[in-house]
């Protein structure tokens, strides 16, 4: 009996180390699959004119002269997925590599079953057709990017270097390297060449960005102080909307396109710096205003702490009503002394003060402090240490040290797993340098 064979079973397999590409044959022959080994690019590419074999696995150094014109030719005449391996490898290089044809992409050192693996998923996608182009939602935290976050992803994807994406976009290269790190965190990137293979591989690009995370709930909105004649009526005037926790709103520099109320939870409003420092100037809770801005553009960034559910009002309809603008700074009037206060705060208070009054600010906000009369409390702390030192102007450690020092005073008490604090206001309130 003939044994029949396969072409998709068969792999090639181009790199100039022996005993890597020998390991990588014996783990894809151990799995069925018929292996022939080359060590130099124009042995592989003078077979390919007579037999397309499943898959291709080729070194990005297989040879100096003709890496990258063997590659865009291999791209030009086979169908087999081609999957590119790299010792030393950058953005620049993956993102090559997809342009000319490669399939995936890998940066070494590798291990064989790893490799393997790689083979298998390529060979798969290939039978599945592999012709429909996935939505944004189906890359792993692709919807919860940011529009900054997607100006970035496309620079770096197209090959810029940090210095080079920052020149483009108007920020420092330290500040591109703190979304990419987001990104990467997000779309879950072990590394930026891995960030590449999965936006080619996805297509993700192509998406255009739509919308981040809010759910529409229901159309004319909750008026919780407004009625819905005071903006205008109907779904393009209002609406509610809902953010789970640590997702960005708004994003400084997108089009301000709505003007948000907060109808619950709790919203943080920052500041990104040019070299990836960030202040934190605001902290709302329901009833807050912020979208405001003089111009067509937000000037700072709003992200959910909790689940939010907000009130949109659209930007052109909300500033050409005059009931609106009345409302609206009524509430700014609060949000302004609240900004007063804060600046006080960062300027003239010790690192104890500040955190003094952070705790307090939890506790005593201008519609519950007239109803604190117990001299202990429970509160829950919603911001993260790093947080809660880009908001005092403090570092990290200091804030820690000054929580320490609360806690070993008596003045506060808390487990740190599940965020309750026991608070003795009447000891905690000398403490804020403001009574």
């Amino acid at each position: 009996m003939v044994e029949t064979r396969l072409p998709e079973r068969d792999v090639y397999i181009a790199d100039a180390d022996l005993a890597f590409r020998s390991a990588v044959a014996s783990s894809l022959e151990t799995q069925g699959y018929h292996v022939t080994l080359f060590s130099d690019g124009p042995s592989l590419l003078a077979v390919t004119r007579h037999h397309v074999p499943g898959c291709i696995l080729l070194d990005a150094d297989v040879s100096s002269s003709t890496g990258n014109d063997l590659l865009h030719e291999l791209g030009h005449r086979v169908t087999a997925p081609i999957v590119i391996m790299a010792d030393d490898a950058n953005v620049e290089m993956a993102v090559s590599a997809m342009k000319k044809g490669a399939k995936d992409f890998m940066a070494k050192p590798l291990i064989a079953d790893a490799v393997a693996g790689r083979v298998r998923e390529a060979l798969a996608e290939k039978r599945a057709g592999n012709g429909t182009v996935p939505n944004v939602v189906s890359v792993p935290g692709g919807d919860r990017l940011t529009p900054r976050e997607r100006e970035v992803l496309q620079k770096i994807s197209a090959g810029a270097s940090n210095k080079e994406a920052g020149r483009q976009l108007g920020i420092s290269p330290r500040t591109v390297e703190v979304h990419r790190a987001r990104i990467m965190e997000k779309i879950g990137a072990r590394n930026t060449a891995d960030l590449v293979r999965i936006v080619y591989s996805a297509s993700f690009l192509l998406i255009p960005f739509s919308r981040r995370v809010p759910i529409l709930i229901s159309a004319g909105g909750i008026m919780s102080y407004v009625n819905e004649s005071a903006v205008g009526s109907g779904p393009s005037s209002t609406r509610s909307v809902d953010f789970p926790p640590r997702v960005t709103i708004i994003d400084e520099g997108e089009p301000a396109r709505a003007i948000y109320q907060i109808v619950s939870g709790n919203v943080m409003i920052s500041k990104l710096l040019p070299d990836g420092r960030r202040q934190i100037f605001e902290l709302l809770g329901p009833g807050g205003i912020f979208g405001v801005t003089p111009n067509g553009h937000h000037d700072s960034v709003a992200e959910s702490l909790t689940d939010v559910r907000l009130t949109a009002f659209d930007k052109g309809p909300a500033e050409n009503s005059s009931s609106f603008n009345s409302f609206m700074a009524e509430l700014l009037k609060i949000q302004i002394c609240a900004l007063h206060e804060h600046a006080v705060l960062l300027g003239r208070k010790s690192a104890v003060e500040r955190v003094a009054s952070y705790i307090l600010e939890l506790i005593e906000t201008p519609s519950k402090q007239a109803k604190i009369n117990t001299e202990t409390v429970t509160v829950r702390v919603i911001m993260t240490r790093s947080e809660i030192a880009d908001y005092l102007g403090l570092t990290l450690e200091t804030v820690s040290r000054a929580f320490s020092h609360l806690k070993r005073s008596g003045i506060i008490a808390y487990a740190r797993h599940d965020g309750l604090m026991q608070v003795n206001i009447k000891r905690l309130r000398p403490l804020t340098g403001t009574y």
